[in-house]
């Protein structure tokens, strides 16, 4: 049997982006979500020593996002110069994942901001909005969702890539997002990574399930996803980090959130700190990043459109590779 086309590998990547959760995980989402047939791994943070950071690694990537034309639909600038993407590869709907939010950019989509530089820090941020009155498809009609025909869209949501800007993230390199979330009901924040062409396998650093405004201040999910023996696996760990950073907040100041890619085995490190190992099932990569702010899907629907726009403020990303 012939295999999935491109356009179907992105619906499965958007249908399985994130089904792969322990249970523990789940609990805390919205409890519409339907099974999928996949095996979990369950994970508890590992008891002995966690491996520090290795020295003397190279900066080989750096940005923080600041250009004017730092993201475009293409990933190319206007000179043909390589920029961060709004967009997954072929799409802007999570379809699988039946979000609520359209990834928007503002060059396509000039009724939402998406993007813009905080006065106070001076640094960018993406944003999830609530649009009331639906976006517009740009011919007096509006955006619809495609598993629901006749429902616009009156969330948006955003997402920058390093496809086409940085997309060699491999054995011994190790990646860092320096960002502050913002507690909004229905918004789920990721920072991610994906290989190029071809999916699972991906690698979650964080994820953020905000389902209320309850949602503790320091809590947050890692997982691996990838293939063996033609059936989908996951390992996954929600974690507190006041059990690693005493009054650890995602919330009210930035933090930097740190993933080891070794050939063994993945590291997850907050503020430098390692708090989470897990063996390397996935592979070298290579690897491109991902940043998003979603709405819905598996998380509540935002119970109070007014607390919205949802934003990712985002002080650096960077990428160090260790020989």
């Amino acid at each position: 049997m012939a295999g999935p086309s491109s356009a179907e590998r992105i619906q499965m990547m958007s249908a399985t982006r994130r089904q792969f959760l322990t249970r523990a995980t789940a609990t805390a989402l919205t409890a519409g979500c339907s099974a999928r047939s996949f095996a979990q791994v369950a994970e508890a943070p590992p008891s002995g020593q966690l491996p520090p950071l290795p020295t003397k690694g190279k900066v080989v990537f750096s940005d923080n996002l600041l250009d004017p034309d730092f993201a475009s639909d293409s990933g190319f600038r206007q000179n043909g110069k390589p920029c961060w993407r709004s967009r997954l590869e072929r799409t802007r709907q999570q379809v699988g994942n039946r979000e609520a939010g359209y990834y928007a950019d503002p060059a396509l989509n000039p009724e939402v901001e998406v993007w813009g530089i905080e006065p106070a820090t001076g640094c960018r941020f993406i944003q999830a909005e609530h649009v009331p009155g639906g976006l517009s498809d740009g011919r007096g009609g509006q955006i619809m969702q495609e598993w629901q025909k006749t429902v616009p869209f009156t969330y948006t949501a955003a997402i920058i890539t390093s496809q086409t800007l940085f997309n060699r993230i491999t054995t011994g390199s190790y990646v860092e997002f320096e960002v502050k979330l913002s507690k909004v009901a229905g918004s789920w924040p990721a920072l991610w990574l994906l290989r190029s062409g071809m999916w699972p396998p991906e690698i979650d650093v964080l994820e953020a399930f905000i389902s209320s405004f309850d949602y503790p201040s320091d809590k947050v999910a890692t997982n691996v996803h990838w293939v063996h023996n033609n059936v989908h696996q996951s390992a996954s760990a929600p974690v507190k980090l006041n059990e690693f950073e005493q009054d650890a907040d995602i919330f009210s100041r930035f933090n930097r959130f740190g993933c080891f890619i070794g050939k063994s085995e993945i590291v997850w490190y907050f503020n430098g700190k390692p708090y989470r190992t897990a063996s390397n099932s996935v592979g070298p990569g290579p690897w491109y990043m991902l940043m998003n702010v979603a709405v819905g899907g598996l998380v509540a629907a935002p119970s109070d459109p007014s607390a919205f726009p949802a934003r990712m403020y985002i002080r650096e990303v960077k990428v160090v590779q260790f020989s």
